[in-house]
């Protein structure tokens, strides 16, 4: 899954921000459980910026993928500042077949943070 999103520091000068990204993934007992990714961690200047990522859905040793509806999140300063939602499909033997209800993919959140002074 790729995800692109636009960051704006509204303030007339450069601020740290630390930048994540959370998926709520589908356990086996069909709860969720949360999982968040580091992004970035810097000084922003003023104005917007594009972020792109891409978030694989392989199954890994620490990880199973199950089917069901997932939750994304866009975390700024530990702050969730959009959330999308979205279907995992899985086939018989478990594997990971795609995405369906997956707006992310090409998702245009804007995100806007900071005080300007005046």
């Amino acid at each position: 899954m790729q995800f692109t999103f636009q960051l704006g520091n509204q303030a007339s000068f450069p601020q740290k921000i630390r930048l994540e990204y959370a998926i709520d993934y589908v356990k086996a007992d069909g709860k969720p459980s949360r999982k968040v990714f580091k992004i970035s961690e810097r000084n922003c200047p003023s104005g917007n910026m594009e972020i792109v990522r891409r978030q694989p859905f392989k199954d890994l040793t620490t990880r199973k993928h199950y089917e069901g509806w997932h939750r994304f999140f866009i975390i700024v300063n530990g702050q969730p500042l959009a959330e999308e939602t979205f279907y995992l499909k899985v086939d018989s033997i478990g594997r990971n077949i795609g995405l369906t209800d997956a707006p992310m993919t090409d998702i245009n959140a804007y995100i806007f943070y900071g005080k300007s002074t005046t």
